[in-house]
């Protein structure tokens, strides 16, 4: 017979522990936190990138089965596509960061190096911290390059810094 799945979802700031479980239907399983005065992400320029730790555990009668842990930011982002009241027939596109409108400082990011295999933790972080020394908020992760290893974006959340993920094969021909 089948066991019922269940999963254990976690998450945790120094000492705010919050955790819920739910059983999977159809392979998900979904959870509501409501988290009192929480710790919001901000790009680096607008205040700190504060991370909470995910933890989800997968159980079948109480024992783990798997488990799955990453850090993530709690934030609002929109782009303020609003009139421009100044210039008739134009609309603003600005990103507004948990209700403050962002001056987007920005740069392309096209692969670190040919060999993108190369590309390891410590470059990753000396380039995207020379980025922040630069005052760069936005980095457009440019469609004609690679979607980076996960260690990029995880680097990214930790030093504050935004994310415009292009679709690849933007400047190419899509295969079939």
């Amino acid at each position: 017979a089948d066991v019922p799945l269940e999963a254990q979802i976690t998450l945790s700031r120094g000492e705010q522990r919050l955790t819920n479980q739910a059983p999977l239907i159809n392979g998900r399983a979904e959870v509501a936190f409501t988290i009192p005065d929480p710790a919001l992400w901000w790009t680096h320029d607008l205040g700190k990138s504060a991370l909470y730790k995910l933890e989800v555990a997968l159980q079948a009668s109480g024992k783990a089965l798997d488990s799955y842990c990453q850090q993530v930011g709690i934030r609002t982002i929109e782009v303020d596509q609003s009139p421009d009241p100044d210039e008739p027939g134009t609309r603003f596109f600005t990103f507004v960061l948990n209700g403050v409108k962002v001056f987007a400082k920005g740069a392309n990011w096209i692969p670190a190096d040919s060999f993108v295999a190369q590309v390891d933790e410590a470059r990753y972080r000396n380039l995207l911290e020379l980025a922040v020394e630069a005052n760069v908020n936005t980095l457009r992760v440019w469609g004609g390059g690679i979607y980076e290893k996960d260690i990029f974006y995880r680097l990214c959340d930790e030093l504050g810094i935004l994310i415009w993920q292009e679709f690849m094969f933007a400047c190419a021909l899509y295969p079939d």
